[in-house]
């Protein structure tokens, strides 16, 4: 056989040996870029339902508190009539 060939034939089956071991490499690379990814895809749902509670309970924090508010504003108008009503007693029996 001609060197040249054989020299040409080993060549090329080295190259696409190459060819194969760098896909393999490749292959392998993408299946752990996947598993980190699921990784944090799980990781992350999870923080997702840890935020979503803690946004229930803000939200239920918040309503209680605006009922509270509420509440004490009822209570201070109340109170102001009450002043009124005594400070026009008090006016009413000085006279």
């Amino acid at each position: 056989m001609n060197p040249k060939k054989l020299k040409r034939i080993v060549s090329n089956r080295v190259a696409a040996q190459q060819l194969r071991w760098k896909k393999l490499q490749y292959v392998n690379d993408l299946k752990k870029r996947e598993r980190e990814l699921r990784w944090q895809v799980s990781v992350l749902r999870v923080r997702k339902m840890i935020l979503i509670e803690q946004n229930r309970r803000a939200q239920r924090e918040k309503l209680e508190l605006k009922e509270h508010l509420s509440a004490v504003l009822q209570h201070s108008i109340f109170l102001k009539g009450l002043i009124e009503a005594l400070r026009a007693q008090t006016e009413s029996l000085k006279k």
